[in-house]
């Protein structure tokens, strides 16, 4: 999955929030660009912040999606939204109807937990009933159901490592366009720790080769080591220099004892 963090603007402040304090950071157009030519993976995932605060953005997204041609690789599109703009904006409702039905599925996202706001069930149901009779976009509830479930970064941040599983099947590309493999991520961590392991590089800067590789060899680390990625805001795993070092020595520890 190729996931993209439109923006970290955002109408709620929600104190469970992993990411921290909204900031104003919108992805350029061209950052957009650059992730679906270098990743185009068949299942493109929209967040951030609130991606539907206004239609701006994802108008946006709609002309890098056509102007990159990933038109030719997406199949299914999920985008995650508190409900609250979208709602509150039949424009908005009119525009996603019209154009993003060019998906063979777009499942829209709006969270409905008992940690968003009160609106949040009316939300639900003006976009829900909305969508009823709309071919290929599905509206679903989203959140998380228990405490539990609330990863401890960002505004909900209680001192506690996080246990972070690499996804192996996630790119998740944040508003500088700098690629991780995990969506569970503050905004503090992801401004401090570009140099990790748990950053893949910049779909700007870098190639689409040297992103993929950094995700398999962190992959392949964190086999060999048999253990994820404990992290806090102030912690940040292990380098990716020192990954690479690490997985080389073990290489040729390999091939010395195949000899």
């Amino acid at each position: 999955m190729l996931f993209l963090e439109l923006t970290r603007r955002c109408n709620l402040k929600c104190t469970h929030c992993l990411r921290g304090t909204a900031q104003s950071k919108d992805m350029t157009e061209l950052t957009m660009w650059w992730a679906m030519r270098k990743l185009p993976e068949d299942y493109l995932g929209i967040g951030g912040g609130e991606p539907l605060m206004n239609d701006t953005h994802i108008k946006k997204l709609r002309n890098a999606i056509f102007q990159s041609d990933y038109i030719r690789d997406i199949n299914e599109l999920y985008m995650v939204t508190n409900g609250k703009g979208l709602a509150r904006s039949e424009k908005l409702l009119k525009y996603l109807r019209e154009n993003f039905t060019f998906l063979e599925s777009f499942y829209l996202h709006v969270s409905t937990d008992q940690y968003h706001d009160l609106d949040r069930r009316i939300n639900y149901n003006i976009i829900s009933d909305y969508f009823e009779y709309t071919d290929a976009v599905y509206v679903q509830e989203h959140g998380p159901s228990r405490e539990e479930f609330i990863v401890d970064m960002g505004r909900a941040d209680r001192g506690k490592a996080v246990d972070v599983w690499q996804d192996d099947d996630m790119l998740y590309v944040d508003v500088d366009g700098y690629v991780w493999g995990s969506c569970d991520l503050s905004y503090t961590f992801m401004k401090k720790f570009r140099d990790r392991a748990i950053c893949y590089g910049n779909v700007v800067t870098d190639t689409s080769e040297s992103i993929y590789q950094n995700r398999k060899d962190l992959s392949e680390y964190l086999e060999l080591i048999e253990d994820s990625l404990a992290l806090k805001e102030n912690v940040g795993g292990i380098t990716r220099q020192v990954m690479q070092d690490y997985l080389e020595e073990k290489t040729v520890d390999h091939l010395k004892q195949a000899m």
